[in-house]
């Protein structure tokens, strides 16, 4: 085995110097199927039948691939109408990282409306989403880069017809601003693309009352259930909870 294996290092070492190329110390490595998890996962799913050749066979280099192929070819179609698409395979892998459906067949209804006839339906993914790896961070979302070029004395110009909106109460006396380039801050209020305006507040005219500093979520500081990452802004904690009416009523009156 060792005399092979000395036979072998010359054709190797002419190999290499054929190629005109100066070959990393690893050249003739290839990564496992689970290591090659570090790029893209083949050790499992879909992809675990693909062949080196299935999508780096058309580049003399394993730096490019392609994924629109025999295995995708209807992908121009299941794609057809979605702002941003392009077909190679940079642009897949980032809406795709994982190999898996980027979009959630019920994205309108547990994440965010983005269907037909919504505001959202022309936006691409990548418009919002800064990391396809973790889509369901909001910390990750762009809500602030198209908003913050809304016209004049938008977004949020505070006060709102008087009402602080952005405003969150500590206590009774002690306050923090809303920052309105969090796009987390954003999804809580707005986890529906809906926009809550003063006018249609219940229990009267908000705006002519002593609560008119308090500020949405200072009133309203309890998620949702079925959208985790926005406020439910049907519960308000009573006085006396500490939390709620109860940030600035700690007695029950």
């Amino acid at each position: 085995m060792t005399r092979i294996l000395r036979a072998l290092l010359p054709v190797a070492t002419v190999a290499a110097a054929a190629c005109g190329k100066d070959l990393p110390s690893n050249w003739v490595t290839v990564p496992t199927r689970e290591s090659h998890g570090a790029f893209f996962p083949i050790a499992t799913g879909a992809h675990a039948q693909a062949d080196c050749n299935s999508c780096h066979g058309t580049y003399d280099t394993f730096k490019q691939f392609d994924c629109a192929t025999a295995c995708h070819v209807q992908v121009g179609q299941t794609h057809q109408g979605m702002a941003g698409y392009a077909s190679d395979g940079p642009s897949c892998v980032r809406c795709h990282p994982q190999g898996t459906m980027a979009v959630p067949p019920n994205h309108d209804t547990a994440f965010f409306p983005r269907g037909g006839g919504t505001a959202h339906a022309t936006v691409a993914c990548t418009q919002c989403h800064l990391s396809l790896a973790t889509p369901n961070d909001p910390t990750a979302f762009a809500c602030y880069t198209c908003h913050s070029a809304l016209p004049t004395g938008w977004p949020h110009p505070d006060p709102v017809s008087n009402v602080a909106i952005l405003i969150i109460h500590t206590s009774e006396n002690a306050s923090t601003p809303v920052d309105i380039t969090n796009s987390a801050t954003c999804l809580r209020c707005h986890a529906d693309s809906q926009v809550n305006t003063v006018a249609s507040h219940p229990g009267g005219e908000l705006d002519k009352t002593q609560h008119a500093e308090a500020g949405c979520l200072t009133c309203h500081p309890v998620m949702r259930t079925d959208k985790p990452f926005g406020a439910d802004f049907g519960v308000t904690p009573p006085e006396g909870s500490g939390t709620g009416c109860g940030t600035c009523h700690a007695t029950p009156q």
